[in-house]
């Protein structure tokens, strides 16, 4: 169990306990939490009588309210690693995840020890299940053991069945999030916002107007930024029987919002999405777009376009890691060769700039 240094109550409703379910176990994200209020006020006001896009799921009140987590950069390089759409729950389950692959992911990442790691979404299967989520505290407790800082965008299996006791499982695995359902974080000269894109993001929503807010004012010594998301701006995945996923007109939206902020900006932009069970890697408008869902659930077919950095066909189970040294990035998919019990671990794909 991870000491957390945010010492805020958290404000989310205990669950009542299940027969059998072992206690929470939750992550602490060991940073400051730090509030800009009167900035936040002000666009608050600017916006609470403007008539506001429809969620696809009820975000709670508190979601609107900024915060950001601060947790410092001693390490240099320092080393961060994102991946996605593990989809925890009952073992047995075969069909909608792989067990095996999922367990050896975690563990790989464990062995690997870095400074954070960052979840793209669909954590668990059913968000309201509880015993989904005490597959999700026993399979992650390698990386609980080896002190990682874990930082999460809810998927949407993460808020599946009644959404009241969906985020009350998420948020008490994740304290320092302060039940807030989109919200940004700091690590050295990399700036991450963490989009809920089960909520609007659309023009004149209050997550938009948040998301343009922090673009307007990255802190200073900033030289990457990444908008992490669920669902992807891009994505060479069609929906064959629900097997796949075709961007929709918000999501594109939001691709072509941080293309236009992207000209703007001196620090490169990226955009870390999860939902395609797949890896996938474009560049448009500026923009860096990442796909990466390849952590244990059931495989999505990619057509691979000339457009797509990546080319290998079938399933990529994979973690992505970047390592930054001082303006340095450098980035590399790292996938899972072989079956989990005697997989080689073989960088796939790799880039870096400064």
């Amino acid at each position: 169990m991870f000491p957390s240094s945010a010492s805020r109550k958290v404000t989310a409703r205990i669950q009542p306990p299940e027969v059998n379910a072992i206690p929470a176990q939750p992550f602490g994200g060991g940073g400051r939490i730090l509030r800009r209020g009167v900035l936040w006020l002000l666009l608050l006001a600017a916006v609470s009588g403007r008539p506001q896009a429809q969620s696809r799921q009820p975000a709670p009140a508190a979601a609107h309210q900024e915060v950001q987590i601060d947790l410092g950069a001693t390490a240099k390089p320092f080393s961060f690693i994102v991946y996605g759409d593990m989809r925890f729950t009952d073992p047995k389950n075969t069909w909608d995840t792989d067990p095996a692959r999922r367990v050896a992911l975690v563990q790989r990442i464990a062995r690997e020890r870095p400074n954070f790691l960052v979840i793209t979404g669909d954590l668990v299967l059913r968000g309201e299940r509880f015993s989904d989520w005490d597959v999700f505290d026993q399979e992650t407790r390698p990386l609980r053991q080896a002190g990682i800082p874990v930082f999460p965008v809810l998927g949407n299996h993460d808020l599946v069945g009644s959404v009241e006791l969906a985020q009350q499982n998420y948020f008490r695995r994740f304290p320092a999030l302060n039940s807030r359902r989109w919200y940004s974080l700091r690590y050295g000269n990399c700036y991450f916002l963490m989009v809920d894109s089960n909520s609007s993001v659309e023009p004149e929503s209050p997550q938009r107007v948040w998301l343009a807010s922090e673009l307007d004012h990255l802190p200073p010594g900033t030289d990457y930024v990444f908008v992490v998301a669920h669902h992807p701006s891009y994505t060479q995945s069609t929906q064959p029987h629900g097997a796949g996923h075709a961007a929709r007109g918000s999501e594109r939206g939001l691709g072509l919002f941080l293309e236009s902020r992207q000209k703007k900006l001196t620090q490169h932009l990226f955009e870390l999405s999860g939902h395609v069970h797949n890896y996938e890697r474009y560049q448009n408008g500026g923009v860096t777009y990442i796909v990466t869902a390849g952590g244990g659930a059931v495989p999505y077919a990619v057509t691979r376009g000339p457009n797509d950095f990546y080319r290998e066909a079938g399933p990529t189970y994979h973690y992505c890691r970047f390592t930054i040294d001082h303006h340095r990035l450098k980035f590399e998919m790292i996938r899972m060769v072989g079956e989990a019990r005697s997989a080689k671990w073989v960088a796939r794909d790799s880039f870096e700039m400064k």
